[in-house]
C-alpha cells in the first residue's frame, strides 16, 4: 500500500512540473492549496486535465487551420492551372503522423522513415488504399 502511495505521489509531483504555471495562477492564495501554497494533489490533477484539454484544443484549431490552408491551396491551383506535386495535398500533417503509428485511414500506408523536417511527399505516401475499416470524415467535408 505504501509503495502505492509513494508511486502515485511520485507521478503527481511529476504531473507538476509539466504543467505550465500559468494553469495555476488562479491558486495562489494559500487557502486553497497546501499550508506552504503549493497546489494540493485534487488541484495538481484538475490542472493537469484542464492543460490537456486545452493543449486538444490547440492541436484542433490547427487540424481546422490546416484543412483550410490545404483547400485554398488545391482551388488556388485549379485557378492557376498549376499541379502542385512536391507536396501531399491528399493528408493532413495529423493523418500522416497517426499513420506512422498505425492509427488512422493511413496505418500501415506511411512509416516514419518517410519523414523529412515534418514534411511528407506525396510518393512517401504508400499507394495502397486506405483502411477502409476507419470512419473518417476527412477534409471533403469542408468542400473542394
Amino acid at each position: 500500500e505504501r509503495k502505492r502511495r509513494d508511486n502515485m505521489n511520485e507521478k503527481i509531483q511529476e504531473l507538476l512540473t509539466l504543467i505550465p504555471q500559468e494553469f495555476f495562477d488562479d491558486h495562489k492564495d494559500k487557502s486553497s492549496g497546501t499550508k506552504d501554497g503549493k497546489p494540493n494533489k485534487g488541484q495538481i490533477l484538475t490542472k493537469g486535465l484542464e492543460y490537456i484539454q486545452d493543449l486538444q484544443n490547440k492541436i484542433d484549431e490547427n487540424n481546422r487551420k490546416e484543412v483550410e490552408l490545404i483547400l485554398k491551396l488545391k482551388n488556388l491551383s485549379v485557378v492557376k492551372n498549376h499541379q502542385i506535386t512536391d507536396m501531399n495535398l491528399n493528408n493532413t500533417s495529423a493523418e500522416i503522423v497517426l499513420g506512422e503509428i498505425g492509427v488512422g485511414p493511413l496505418a500501415g500506408l506511411v512509416s516514419s522513415s518517410t519523414t523529412v523536417d515534418n514534411t511528407t511527399t506525396m510518393s512517401s505516401v504508400s499507394q495502397k488504399s486506405p483502411n477502409n475499416n476507419f470512419e473518417y470524415g476527412g477534409y471533403d467535408q469542408y468542400g473542394n
